[in-house]
């Protein structure tokens, strides 16, 4: 199943604290040290699967744990691979997407789109056996709807799409979570459905999607891409392992740094990058130091070409600065006007005025 994120598990256990679990409890038996839950490293997906199986010998109920255990896993919980999403120009090019790049997430399911006589549908199944298939089953699909409601934010009242869920009604649904963000999504569903799919998006696979942008989209596909090589080509650093080279050891630091931060996510720290990368930060700084470049540089280069895509749309500048990791957006104004010497609204009217005298 190969290497994943320590991210995923961090979720979980958020989730089995909020149930009053010990996160010790349920990383149990599967070679992740409590201390870890604080750093961003890679593990065997196999040690994932332990600490799912930790977690239904706590809650006996894998259908209801992996419904509230998917809605935490929130678009930018997938680093780079949900800006990528979120760019996709039609649902149909985001779902290839998603199944180009699946090795990126931490979906243990598989995704099918599926298109017969007039009617389309995205499945999603796991093929591993016994209640954690059906835990994981459950999460995925959740997991995927709030995927779907970034990239649908905005249904017509009349929408077709059905939420089929494989699983048994849980009690007091119809006043949980769950029950309310399908109804904001505007949306119909049905339990006991016999799988678990997304039906009624024939009309919607090749229509616009909203936040739509092909710079983006073009830019975010190239940092997956190379990221999926990566974990093709190499094996990767893992806490249940003994130690191998680092990931993409005849890169320069700075490139290493720079991929880590498209998979950890814009707001990982310089902590954060070091340990994913098996050294300390000091290490890391008098590294980079030795090439030239610092911390700063690498993160802020990542921030400018993100934040230049993304001014091609048509986002709040509170959303782009939230999305680059800024705790507001006078912040990301400030570094902006610091890195491209105009404010990031400047830029945007530029940007438009450059490209209609290119259409004239």
């Amino acid at each position: 199943m190969g290497q994943r994120s320590i991210n995923s598990v961090q979720i979980i256990c958020d989730y089995a604290s909020s149930l009053g679990l010990d996160p010790q409890d349920i990383i149990a038996n599967s070679a992740i040290r409590a201390e870890q839950l604080q750093q961003d490293c890679q593990i065997d997906a196999q040690q994932e699967l332990q600490v799912i199986h930790n977690l239904l010998s706590y809650t006996g109920a894998p259908y209801e744990t992996g419904m509230e255990l998917g809605l935490r896993y929130q678009l930018t919980s997938y680093g780079i691979f949900g800006y990528a999403l979120l760019s996709s120009s039609t649902l149909r090019n985001a779902i290839r997407f998603g199944q180009q790049y699946l090795a990126l997430t931490y979906i243990f399911s598989k995704l099918e789109l599926i298109e017969h006589q007039g009617q389309a549908r995205i499945e999603i199944r796991c093929d591993l056996p016994g209640d954690s298939g059906k835990l994981l089953a459950s999460r995925d699909m959740w997991a995927v709807l709030v995927i779907m409601r970034e990239l649908l934010p905005e249904l017509p009242p009349d929408n077709p799409i059905m939420v089929e869920l494989d699983m048994p009604e849980p009690t007091h649904f119809k006043s949980s979570l769950q029950a309310q963000l399908l109804q904001q999504a505007g949306v119909s569903w049905r339990f006991n459905a016999g799988r678990f799919a997304f039906s009624g998006l024939t009309a919607l696979l090749d229509a616009p999607l909203p936040k739509a942008n092909a710079i983006t989209a073009k830019l975010c596909e190239q940092q997956c891409r190379e990221l999926l090589n990566q974990t093709q080509s190499a094996q990767l650093p893992s806490i249940s392992s003994s130690f191998s080279p680092p990931l993409s050891s005849q890169k320069p630091i700075s490139q290493q740094v720079r991929d880590q931060i498209l998979t950890l996510g814009l707001t990982a720290s310089m902590d954060q990058v070091a340990s994913a990368m098996a050294r300390t930060s000091r290490t890391l700084h008098r590294q980079l130091h030795d090439e030239g470049s610092s911390w700063r540089q690498v993160r802020d280069k990542v921030r400018l070409g993100l934040a230049e895509a993304f001014l091609n749309q048509a986002l709040p500048i509170e959303i782009i600065a939230e999305r680059l990791g800024y705790s507001n957006s006078a912040n990301f104004t400030h570094a902006f006007k610091r890195w491209k010497g105009l404010t990031p609204s400047a830029y945007r009217k530029q940007l438009l005025t450059t490209l209609a005298k290119a259409k004239q």
